[in-house]
């Protein structure tokens, strides 16, 4: 009895000794006044339990928040170790989605009667005008109508609508004595000589113009001059279609199947995974590269040149149809809407209004800043032309890799954004907000890139795009989703096959479309025909 007494005692003397500094998740002491908060991003395990840097610390300390980040492992999958989490009732306060490609975890989450994810409209009504940029964000033409089950339970990811670009090898171009491409048929022609005359000078026929990726995305600026619209459009009548149905997306798969059977296209394209696509540009089996521009230049271009060569890469616009192939005048990358996944509060959150607070401060003019550039006047300054200019001494001082290091001369320095506040979406420019009504992404090439910051100005500036009535539009009731999920599945897995020429383009594509009706095809266009009327989209 004695011997308890004592352990108790000494306890309680740990406990009035240590209790006045209470202590947070990892050790860390929390700060007065200061709401804690859970996070569960991608990457989000890179930080988790790392050194509080002074981005970091100056994003708290305007929003008073202690932030907390969670996240799968390296080469693990996102949703796979989130779910397990969410199904314990283990839930973060603040976790990342995307709508429509997590497999319905997110439509799951967002059902306003079972699932876990917080209604952002009822949090803005609460305190009307303490949240004034996602307000903004979610009032928005672009963004108002990015709900589920009624309710906005995301703050977007904003990025851009596209982002995407097509490099060319300029060196094979002077090689087979053309130019980049303009329209479809300048294309074809190019991907004809990259393929049977010899670009790379070796004497043998190891060359195929093109290894797209295998997802059918990546032929996204190809089938668009078909005149095909992304993803669900409008027909002339108003009426709901899927690109995939579409006589243009047939026009584009027989044509596809076309350079298939010449040879242009590589045989194995269709096992393209894991930036496969990139790799075989890299390794000069290929001459055309369609995939990401933007941040993507460096890790494209990089291992490029340490294999290739220097001064070898020029960035092309989209190809347009012609008379006489395609849709004329049509052209363009996907417009994919501007946005890619979002941050959902869930119902585990103790103070949802302090994580509204701090998505809100991110998707500000300052706090957007902040979260991309590092502190101004400490990790950058602006030039006469509003440029950045990186304070590498300043960066330096921070843990290593919090600013993304790009390689010039040989010598790596880190000239890039700050990391873990890209995770959070691009750079916003609200400048012309108030008069166009539109949000847009600033894009600061050097910031990217300082050595290939050209080529990504490049494919900016070449960049048009392909947009539906219907881009940005998720506000259909929760009946459609898997039926629509069984549609998208029934016709992604038609497309390579077709093209490669396993299936045809009479009868194949006619039972497809069957198996599509079966699916639910008509049950989801009426969904959307109803939904979009009461939007007042038509």
């Amino acid at each position: 009895m004695k011997k308890l007494r004592g352990i108790i005692i000494a306890l309680l003397v740990v406990i009035m000794t240590f209790g006045s500094v209470a202590c947070n998740r990892n050790g860390r002491e929390k700060k007065e006044g200061y709401t804690s908060l859970r996070i569960f991003i991608n990457n989000g395990d890179r930080y988790d339990g790392a050194e509080v840097d002074r981005v970091w610390e100056a994003i708290e300390d305007a929003t008073k928040t202690q932030l907390y980040f969670e996240g799968a492992p390296h080469n693990s999958d996102y949703y796979n170790t989130l779910n397990p989490m969410l199904n314990t009732g283990d839930l973060p306060d603040i976790v990342f989605s995307v709508p429509g490609g997590s497999s319905g975890a997110y439509e799951k989450w967002a059902d306003q009667k079972d699932g876990i994810l917080v209604n952002i409209d009822v949090l803005l009504a609460e305190r009307p005008g303490e949240y004034p940029w996602i307000e903004k964000l979610l009032g928005s033409a672009q963004y108002k109508n990015l709900m589920y089950d009624g309710a906005h339970t995301i703050v977007p990811y904003v990025s851009d609508a596209s982002g995407w670009g097509i490099y060319y090898r300029k060196d094979w171009l002077e090689a087979v004595d053309e130019e980049v491409p303009v329209t479809l048929e300048d294309f074809e022609r190019v991907l004809k000589k990259f393929t049977e005359n010899d670009p790379d000078g070796n004497g043998k026929n190891d060359t195929w113009g093109i290894s797209p990726g295998s997802g059918a995305h990546f032929w996204n600026p190809l089938y668009h001059a078909f005149g095909v619209q992304p993803d669900w459009g409008l027909d002339e009548d108003n009426n709901p279609v899927y690109m995939y149905e579409t006589a243009e997306f047939k026009a584009f798969l027989e044509w596809a199947h076309g350079l298939y059977e010449k040879g242009y296209v590589d045989p194995q394209f269709n096992t393209n995974i894991n930036n496969q696509d990139r790799t075989k540009f890299q390794d000069g089996k290929t001459g055309v590269l369609i995939t990401n521009a933007g941040q993507h230049v460096t890790w494209v271009v990089t291992p490029f040149e340490q294999k290739q060569g220097k001064d070898k890469i020029v960035m092309g616009a989209p190809p347009v149809g012609t008379a006489t192939l395609g849709k004329e005048g049509a052209g363009g990358f996907s417009n994919w809407g501007g946005w890619w996944g979002g941050f959902s509060i869930t119902t585990g959150c103790e103070d949802p209004h302090a994580a509204l607070r701090l998505l809100d401060y991110l998707v500000s003019q300052e706090g957007s800043d902040l979260r991309t550039y590092g502190i101004k006047g400490v990790h950058y300054d602006l030039d006469e032309s509003g440029n950045v200019v990186p304070n590498v001494e300043e960066r330096n001082k921070e843990p290593q890799e919090r600013f993304m290091s790009v390689t010039v001369n040989d010598e790596s320095q880190p000239l890039g954004v700050y990391q873990l506040g890209a995770n959070f979406g691009g750079a916003l420019d609200w400048s012309s907000y108030d008069t166009t009504g539109e949000i847009k992404i600033k894009i600061d090439a050097k910031s990217m890139d300082a050595t290939y910051y050209q080529l990504i100005e490049d494919a900016m500036r070449l960049q048009t795009l392909s947009t539906s009535k219907l881009t940005n539009v998720t506000a259909y009731p929760s009946t459609m989703t898997t039926k629509a999920n069984k549609v998208t599945d029934t016709m992604l897995n038609f497309v390579n096959p077709a093209i490669i020429g396993t299936k045809n383009l009479t009868t194949d594509w006619t039972a497809m479309l069957a198996q599509c009706e079966s699916d639910g095809l008509s049950d989801v266009k009426n969904i959307i025909r109803s939904t979009i009327e009461e939007l007042g989209i038509i």
